[in-house]
């Protein structure tokens, strides 16, 4: 599939005021406004930066819709982007509808079914152009198991950045 991601000079810096993380902002106060917590870990967690965020629960517990808790890496907007990181905030968001419906959350199965669950709860001014482009790439980590690491990923996301942007 081709297509061009987009040229955002700002895009990647954490204090951007560019129009993707304005769009960030606005989705992650629509997710809060859904009894769902979203919490920055750059500081805390700062090895996860590659991952981007994840959705915080313990399986097997009973659930209660303040239970669920999204967290974000914002510094992984250094690599990925504001766009980029607004599509796993929304797959997360999706992740914790699937469990509020009873649904399981592991497997390559599962993080599909998030995808679409977090882009159909969404109003569609807050999901990014290339939402699906995005999710895409990330769920190559569940296509080569046991090889996805951080090295990986940053080298795959290379690659991936330069079949899909514009030529100098």
């Amino acid at each position: 599939m081709s297509f061009r991601l987009p040229v955002c000079a700002e895009c990647m810096e954490l204090g951007s005021t560019c129009i993707h993380r304005k769009r960030y902002v606005e989705a992650e106060k629509f997710i809060k406004s859904k009894v769902v917590d979203v919490t920055d870990i750059s500081a805390r967690e700062p090895k996860l930066a590659w991952k981007g965020g994840y959705l915080n629960y313990v399986p097997g517990v009973l659930q209660t819709p303040k239970t669920y808790e999204i967290r974000i890496c914002y510094s992984s907007c250094q690599k990925y982007g504001w766009d980029m990181l607004t599509s796993v905030l929304i797959h997360e968001f999706g992740h914790a509808e699937m469990l509020k419906a009873g649904g399981k959350c592991e497997g390559e199965e599962a993080e599909r079914k998030a995808n679409e669950l977090g882009y159909e709860s969404m109003p569609a001014d807050l999901v990014p152009a290339l939402y699906w482009q995005y999710r895409e790439f990330f769920i190559r980590s569940y296509q080569t198991p046991g090889n996805w690491t951080e090295e990986r990923c940053w080298d795959e996301l290379a690659q991936w950045r330069g079949q899909h942007s514009l030529p100098n």
